[in-house]
């Protein structure tokens, strides 16, 4: 009986081998081969060419697929991604971007890149129903186009479409033949661009780039540009979109996460994206329902709609804060005219200004009094990054040589008075001189790091030349012992704490230092209210309603010299308790603006950061 229950089992693991190796082959084939059809002439912006050229190297290009690896990475990001949309949702994306029964003709083409479950391609399909009634001889075969790349799923997705058309009177042979037609069993990211369509939507997968399997980040970074394959899985998929939609008017609406706008990955593909497609809607779904199921999404949404050819289009902008609400903000007319044209209207190097138009006017007017902080002298630096916190980060009864152990400061540390408690070290593995420290010279460090040395030899900044316990910054001692404003850089609200100096950063920690402004005085005007007003605008968010206050958020700060000031003002900045909180009176003077609108926006804008603040803390 044992010899039978061995064999049977065997028996089933060559049959799922001999499937899984089918299907790998089946995937691959479709992933790699190309469709022989009409060729769309490619879009603008183009970082690498229409045949896959990239500049990530050749290493990655060249890379065989392996088709079992590829399996596994499809099931593994259909896992990670698989969160459909409720149908809210869907119902006004499909209408900001137009597809509705009395906006599509005979020349419109839509196309979903990811259907998943069909939550937007089910409706799109009901309503090219709906149409067609009034426009019973026209051929539907080539109005829809939708890709999915997990084999079950698509069955699913096919199965509805078929029982859909049926029941609006479709005999089994077509509606056979439109379910093949329109849906295909691809890797959008790897397809090429032989649909033009006029209208896009779906809820593009998010997943961090640094998650995506190595097979499949392979295959991508081969065939997008580095602009696209970076970040995160949505910005690639925005990306490959604009080349299905290359003629003017055509408009991409997606339900999807908000960091590309925001953070410095998106930079470049921001710039691009700019210079061809007006952001003609962003309205943030933060927290809403608009998500099926009760799986928890950890990234902002945001109902986005790019068009081609309109860059300088009013954007209408809202904050939802129910699905009611985000219909009435979706079917209110774009304000501002050219006033306040477009959220894409910013600074090279900044993130989108995802902000109402009077705020976005404030920041303007911000932008053309004061500049940006490197041209006031102050310097913005990231805290030390160690490589395996565990084996550097001591507590207070460490046991290694005094002089071998600094003061530790980490984000938890920082209070809202502007002080902090420090109670860990951190093991300084660095001479004065700059050089890797001989351990021979202190036993106690070199015993304790011994213990953690499997793992400090595992890390990527060890070349292998005996510097296996090195940490991936060095310690410089002028740093640790210069006086720093040091800003959490995740935080709901700006965490910002003074140090007279003598303390080691982490690296979850921002330090300015400056040349110019006295730091006891900028340490007030930046508690005032001047980091939470920018931060407010152009941070990026994430679960919780943190926000991320880092380099590049830092570095769009704005401020006047402090030589600029006259002498009444800079005393009434030293004159301000760093512990009082916000004062929007003194940021309106220090910026000039006289506008009563203007410095109501201010006060509004710094009290709605109070406001979300206190509404997360009591809910968590």
């Amino acid at each position: 009986m044992i010899g039978r229950a061995q064999s049977r089992r065997a028996d089933r693991r060559s049959r799922a081998l001999r499937h899984r190796r089918g299907r790998a082959t089946s995937i691959a084939m479709a992933i790699q081969a190309p469709i022989l059809t009409e060729q769309v002439p490619p879009p603008i912006p183009v970082f690498g060419s229409a045949n896959g050229s990239s500049k990530h190297g050749t290493g990655s290009r060249n890379r065989p697929i392996n088709s079992l690896e590829l399996v596994d990475g499809i099931a593994a990001v259909h896992e990670h991604c698989a969160v459909y949309t409720g149908p809210e949702a869907v119902d006004i994306v499909l209408d900001l971007v137009g597809w509705t029964v009395d906006g599509i003709d005979a020349n419109a083409r839509l196309l979903e890149p990811a259907c998943g479950d069909g939550s937007f391609l089910l409706p799109a399909i009901a309503r090219l129903i709906d149409w067609s009634s009034a426009n019973p001889y026209a051929d539907l075969a080539p109005m829809i186009r939708a890709y999915e790349f997990d084999a079950r799923t698509i069955d699913q997705v096919r199965r509805k479409i078929n029982a859909l058309l049926r029941d609006h009177g479709r005999d089994a042979k077509t509606a056979c033949e439109l379910t093949e037609s329109w849906v295909r069993c691809e890797d959008f990211l790897l397809a090429t661009p032989d649909f033009a369509a006029t209208q896009v939507v779906g809820n593009p997968p998010y997943m961090r780039w640094s998650l995506v399997p190595p097979t499949m980040r392979s295959a991508y970074e081969a065939k997008l540009p580095v602009a696209a394959a970076r970040g995160d899985l949505c910005l690639a998929f925005i990306w490959k979109a604009t080349e299905f939609a290359p003629n003017f008017g055509s408009r991409i609406g997606f339900l999807c996460a908000d960091r590309w706008l925001r953070c410095a990955y998106g930079q470049n593909a921001r710039a691009a994206l700019k210079a061809s497609h007006g952001l003609k809607t962003h309205i943030e779904v933060h927290g809403l329902p608009v998500f099926k199921g009760a799986r928890k999404v950890g990234a902002y949404a945001a109902v986005t709609v790019l068009e081609r050819g309109t860059s300088d289009v009013a954007t209408r902008f809202g904050k939802a804060t129910s699905l009611t609400h985000l219909r009435e903000l979706a079917t209110s007319a774009t304000s501002g005219g050219r006033k306040h044209p477009t959220i894409w209207q910013t600074s090279s190097k900044g993130g989108a200004r995802l902000a109402v138009p009077a705020v976005r006017a404030l920041l303007d007017a911000i932008e053309r009094k004061a500049p940006c902080l490197a041209e006031v002298g102050v310097a913005v630096r990231c805290g030390t990054a160690l490589g395996l916190a565990k084996a550097f980060v001591l507590d207070a009864d460490h046991g290694i040589e005094h002089d071998r152990a600094l003061p530790y400061l980490r984000s938890r540390d920082l209070d809202d008075a502007g002080g902090f408690v420090s109670s860990t070290y951190v093991a300084n593995v660095w001479t004065a001189e700059g050089g890797l420290l001989d351990l021979s010279s202190a036993p106690a460090l070199a015993a304790h790091l011994e213990g953690n040395r499997e793992r400090l030899e595992q890390r990527a900044c060890v070349s292998g030349n005996g510097d296996w316990y090195r940490t991936i910054d060095k310690l410089h001692p002028d740093r640790v012992a210069a006086p720093k404003i040091l800003i959490a850089g995740m935080a709901q609200r700006a965490r910002i704490s003074f140090d007279p100096g003598g303390h080691v950063a982490s690296n979850a920690l921002y330090c300015l230092t400056s040349t110019d402004w006295p730091l006891q005085a900028l340490m007030a005007i930046l508690k005032a209210g001047i980091v939470d007003l920018f931060g407010e605008v152009v941070s990026p968010r994430f679960s919780g309603g943190t926000k991320r206050f880092d380099g590049n958020v830092l570095r769009q700060v704005r401020l006047p010299k402090w030589s600029s000031l006259s002498t009444a003002l800079r005393r009434r900045v030293e004159a301000h308790d760093a512990t009082s909180g916000h004062d929007p009176v003194l940021v309106a003077d220090l910026y000039g603006l006289r506008s009563s609108a203007q410095r109501t926006t201010l006060e509004r804008t710094l009290a709605s950061t109070l406001d979300a603040s206190t509404s997360l803390g009591n809910r968590t």
